[in-house]
């Protein structure tokens, strides 16, 4: 069978097959999503077992199956720390939401370089932020959200009203609107009475998501070209929270992993 070019791919997840393989979905530049079948990886002193570890950014090697067949494993180099998010479970979330937006925002086998490379980029971000503030984090993760969904043509987008100067006779908002349908980040108008405490615990109504006075400063600094400015814990979750939420709305599903709401648990509310 024909061989592959080596290419670089961050792993996704893996499910069993047969008594002793599996199958591994990864996400390349090259290939988009990518299922591989490995065989033997379960087997006792496997040495591919260490290096295809969720979130793990690797050299792969496979063989082209025949039409309609995935390719097989060949060989596999880590190329970053396995052990590189097993240290903290809310930034494992964060970083697996992240890797899922992007996965979900191609197809199989869809050539995606420059949302590889966005992914790889907000990933070793979210990686080297520092512990404390509490909302360093969260906000190199909203940071990076931003970008993925931006590159995969999804991205929210301001409303005009919101990148002119605010007038200095008009107060304020104490929150913001995401429309589901229009992608839209407008100010609440009649929902404004209760939007300002519903925007820490961002749920889909009304045809939208509440996110917080923050949002609106993020979004128009990243896309002007500058630097995320940093928001508090409360304010960083509750703007990626929102972001996820208008992103499962359109994609029509919840995100796979199932224990990402559970290491947004660990996260500061």
């Amino acid at each position: 069978m024909p061989v592959l070019p080596p290419f670089q791919a961050l792993v996704l997840r893996s499910y069993e097959t047969g008594n002793t393989s599996e199958v591994v979905q990864v996400l390349s530049g090259e290939h988009g999503r990518l299922s591989v079948y490995c065989r033997g990886l379960r087997r006792k002193g496997n040495r591919f077992r260490a290096v295809l570890q969720t979130l793990a950014v690797v050299e792969v090697v496979a063989s082209q199956g025949s039409e309609g067949a995935m390719p097989t494993l060949r060989e596999a180099t880590a190329l970053s720390p396995q052990d590189a998010w097993e240290r903290d479970l809310g930034r494992f979330a964060l970083a697996m939401a992240l890797a899922e937006a992007a996965a979900e925002s191609c197809g199989e086998g869809q050539p995606v370089p420059e949302l590889f490379a966005t992914l790889l980029e907000g990933l070793e971000r979210l990686q080297q932020a520092p512990a404390e503030p509490e909302g360093a984090a969260l906000t190199e993760a909203s940071a990076a959200l931003l970008r993925v969904m931006e590159e995969a043509g999804e991205g929210p987008a301001l409303d005009p009203e919101l990148t002119r100067p605010w007038p200095a006779e008009k107060p304020r908002p104490e929150c913001f609107w995401l429309d589901l349908d229009s992608g839209f980040i407008h100010t609440p108008g009649t929902r404004a009475e209760d939007s300002a405490v519903r925007w820490r615990t961002p749920r889909v109504r009304d045809g939208g998501v509440p996110l917080p006075p923050a949002a609106v400063r993020l979004v128009y600094t990243l896309q002007r070209g500058g630097e995320a400015p940093l928001l508090d814990a409360v304010e960083g979750r509750a703007l990626f929270e929102g972001l996820l939420r208008f992103f499962e709305y359109r994609a029509g599903h919840g995100l796979r992993s199932a224990g990402f709401w559970r290491g947004m648990e660990r996260l500061p509310k």
